[in-house]
């Protein structure tokens, strides 16, 4: 945002508000969900729909796809794995270290 010296924001006006930490932190909260589901009830669907064809868009491209990556254990664990670490970082911006960490991020934004 452009900042002319005559115009001069005070610090408190791009502090961040609770309303938005509470957004985002609903929205990794909504991640955790979905790739608890992905990895869990939906992953045949999963593999199916997206898994499968981009491994085949990689060989018909002529790339070797190593077989760790066709392992579908791997996939669905790479799924939870990343749902337990965004819910460590979903619990941290829940307290008051999280809350000061996501304010001073929106304070150097702007």
């Amino acid at each position: 945002m452009f900042k002319h010296a005559s115009n001069p924001r005070p610090p408190d006006a791009v502090a961040m508000s609770d309303r938005a930490i509470a957004i985002i932190r609903w929205m990794f909260l909504a991640s955790v969900v979905v790739s608890i589901l992905m990895g869990t009830v939906l992953f045949d669907a999963y593999q199916r729909w997206v898994v499968r064809p981009w491994l085949a868009l990689g060989e018909r491209t002529g790339n070797r796809i190593h077989p760790l990556m066709r392992d579908p254990r791997v996939h669905r664990a790479w799924l939870l794995v990343g749902a337990f670490l965004t819910l460590g970082v979903w619990w941290f911006l829940g307290t008051s270290a999280g809350v000061d960490f996501l304010r001073k991020v929106g304070q150097q934004r702007s």
